[in-house]
């Protein structure tokens, strides 16, 4: 376990992390005692939990009745004869509606047919509301009960409490803004208070418990310093790689490759077990059995399930339940090894493929893999993949962690707040802007588009649809580094210059030199825009060849995106020939 120096703060500061997964959820949390240092703590019990001393996850549902109002969450949602109650009341479940929240670009088409309907008049971001609600009450309760001065300490820190909020490596911006307008409607923070909301993937806070979880000892890490890790949870799996840094004598890391995300989660399984089961039962005594199958399953043979040699059985009916010809007998369902491991296969086969593609994305090579989350304790899924990687000549050593890997992301998002390990991060895509190039009558490309060519406000031809990459695909962006481009924007309106709305683009297709947005139009997606306003003395006053009066501004688009947040800024030449800035606003489309 490593140490941390002392809390230097002038007062008690409390910090709450929320890993809100597909299937389950768990908080973690520090607080923050001037002169001490601070200490990683996890919340083990919540309402309605089965077991007297609790556990550190419960389930992400929310039952919501006829009028919208929540009416069961978490552990309450699961409870003996809730299912009755629920129907019997007019209920409806949300569940994995986590998955709702990402950007149709950050989908597969698996994730999109697996996911449940929200509930009626219900968005992503209202249930999440609901649920961080639910959540910031068990931690106030937890932490009133559990220490000694509880109740007086969240009284003095919770309403000033930061959050650390995670979520998968393939999100970003749009998801964040999301997930921001949800803490703002659970009362975790009010609109005004942007600082108090923190950001992590799921891989970055990975890595974090890794680290002060002791998985890799200083030794290990100095002798193979560049490992992968595997965060498989519930809807899913998110694949980072990193790399120690030899420069530094800390505990500083660099990601080596793009992260990446799959959604290829535990969920799936489930997935392709109900696909099996439907087809199986189809015009049976037992077709509207389906649903209880996939509860039994899921909570018996996908944890346990190790060998494809040894049948398994599930356990559904009663002894006057019996059709041979289904494999059902007294009550149970008889399934082969093999049909299992197939419900797996999907998964695996992603896992193998993004690791190597990690593999290749990087100079450095890989000595470990690293496996967190709930769905790296199946033993099938973590043997598989250490068996094919060595029958592939691949000599990575595959670790699972004894400690508790569930907590991975809850415990590493207060250390990520706490001791901010990686300093350096990949960029995903290529970052630019749309815009419009003087046209070149000897240029090729320009030629091809001279159909779609216009005159600007001074009189020039110009092209339009050019690509101005700010920052370039699978760099090494550090936070301090500054990625900027210069602009000009003209118009025959004064007023129009003076209030600045661009789009920034992100390419992530497959050309390593993206320079059109006419080709490969697919791969371009919105990633957000900036907003500014700019001083109306750096606006120029000039003429045309016609003798038209226009108006042009010349400035420099400054953003930062090596935070886990991007930032951006305006800056631009004042008359003595210093730079000055002002701020931007990064927007998103909801």
């Amino acid at each position: 376990m490593r140490s941390r120096k002392v809390y230097e703060g002038p007062r008690r500061q409390l910090v709450l992390a929320f890993d809100v997964g597909t299937t389950f959820s768990g908080i973690s949390y520090s607080i923050l005692q001037p002169g001490l240092p601070p200490e990683i703590r996890t919340v083990t019990r919540f309402p309605a939990q089965d077991s007297a001393n609790g556990t550190s996850k419960i389930p992400t549902i929310v039952y919501y009745d006829a009028f919208g109002n929540v009416r069961a969450v978490g552990a309450e949602a699961t409870r003996s004869g809730i299912d009755i109650e629920a129907a019997k009341q007019g209920w409806v479940k949300a569940e994995w509606f986590k998955l709702h929240l990402r950007s149709t670009s950050v989908g597969s088409s698996a994730a999109g047919t697996a996911i449940p309907p929200l509930p009626a008049g219900k968005r992503a971001v209202d249930v999440l509301a609901d649920f961080l609600s639910y959540l910031r009450a068990c931690a106030a309760a937890y932490i009133s009960e559990a220490h000694l001065g509880g109740a007086e300490l969240w009284t003095a820190a919770g309403a000033d409490a930061r959050y650390v909020l995670a979520h998968p490596n393939g999100w970003g911006g749009a998801e964040q803004a999301r997930m921001r307008d949800a803490a703002v409607r659970a009362g975790l923070v009010r609109a005004n208070e942007r600082e108090r909301i923190t950001f992590v993937t799921e891989g970055e806070a990975s890595l974090h418990f890794c680290v002060t979880a002791g998985v890799l000892t200083k030794a290990e890490m100095k002798k193979c310093p560049n490992f992968i890790i595997v965060d498989a949870g519930g809807g899913t799996i998110d694949i980072s790689a990193y790399r120690q840094n030899p420069a530094n004598d800390t505990q500083a890391f660099e990601e080596i490759a793009p992260a990446q995300c799959l959604f290829r989660g535990s969920v799936f399984v489930n997935m392709y077990a109900r696909r099996y089961f439907v087809g199986l039962l189809e015009g049976t005594d037992f077709e509207d059995d389906v649903d209880n199958l996939v509860e039994v399953f899921d909570k018996t043979t996908k944890i346990r399930f190790k060998t494809d040699q040894d049948p398994q059985y599930l356990k559904f009916g009663s002894m006057r339940d019996n059709d041979t010809a289904c494999n059902i007998t007294a009550g149970q369902l008889r399934l082969d090894g093999k049909d299992v491991a197939a419900f797996f296969q999907p998964s695996i086969d992603a896992i193998l493929q993004a690791v190597l593609k990690q593999q290749r994305a990087t100079s450095h090579k890989i000595s470990h893999i690293l496996f967190v989350g709930g769905f790296s304790a199946n033993d099938w899924l973590f043997n598989n993949i250490t068996r094919i990687l060595m029958e592939r000549g691949y000599w990575m050593r595959v670790v699972r962690p004894e400690a508790h890997i569930n907590k991975a992301v809850a415990e590493g998002a207060v250390s990520f707040f706490l001791d901010h390990f990686v300093q350096t991060r990949m960029s995903k895509a290529f970052y630019g802007l749309s815009i419009c190039d003087y046209y070149d009558p000897r240029n090729s490309e320009h030629r091809l588009r001279a159909r779609s060519t216009f005159v600007q406000a001074d009189g020039r031809t110009y092209v339009p649809n050019v690509f101005s990459v700010i920052l370039p695909k699978s760099i090494q962006v550090s936070e301090a580094k500054i990625f900027r481009q210069g602009y000009i924007h003209q118009s025959f309106l004064k007023s129009k210059l003076e209030k600045l709305r661009m789009e920034i683009t992100c390419y992530k297709g497959l050309d390593c030199d993206p320079r059109w947005l006419d080709i490969d139009e697919g791969s371009y997606d919105n990633l957000c825009y900036i907003e500014a306003e700019l001083p109306s003395h750096i606006i120029e006053t000039r003429r045309n060849p016609q003798g038209k009066t226009f108006y042009c501004v010349d400035f420099e688009v400054v953003l930062f995106f090596g935070l886990t947040e991007i930032k951006a800024q305006i800056a631009w030449n004042k008359s003595s020939g210093r730079e000055k800035r002002g701020p931007a606003t990064v927007v998103y489309d909801d």
